[in-house]
């Protein structure tokens, strides 16, 4: 380790992007008026398609609260998420959430895991952010 970024003999460092975590607590981008939660939806799903056709991507994708109806199989949202599964980045789902949700873990895409794996995901980050 030289102190410049996570350098592993042999290989490229990891870009800012690739270390940072992506948390989603709600099916919007951003807050909008009731009205507007459609907009917020859309924009939510033109964010996800944006990650998944730029290299490099987020390290994962954390989906709390109601955030986790974004994972859901068969959703909105299934293609983007699905695709950026496919394309190597983490998905998961708080196991919590989906039972408050009554949503069942095996309609999720990605890992369904408690808080203190949540925790630990974005302590390794390097950068956390929160949709």
């Amino acid at each position: 380790m030289t102190g410049r970024g996570n350098r592993t003999p042999g290989r490229e460092p990891l870009s800012a992007m690739q270390q940072t975590v992506v948390v989603i607590s709600k099916p919007t981008l951003g807050t909008t008026l009731p009205e507007d939660t459609g907009f917020g939806t859309e924009m939510l799903e033109k964010f996800l398609h944006s990650l998944e056709k730029h290299a490099p991507r987020p390290r994962a994708l954390l989906f709390m609260t109601e955030g986790v109806r974004v994972a859901v199989r068969g959703g909105p949202f299934d293609l983007p998420v699905g695709m950026l599964g496919g394309l190597g980045v983490r998905l998961l789902c708080c196991r919590t959430c989906l039972a408050h949700y009554g949503i069942a873990e095996d309609q999720v895409l990605g890992e369904v895991v408690g808080m203190d794996e949540m925790v630990h995901v974005m302590g390794q980050a390097s950068k956390v952010l929160h949709l």
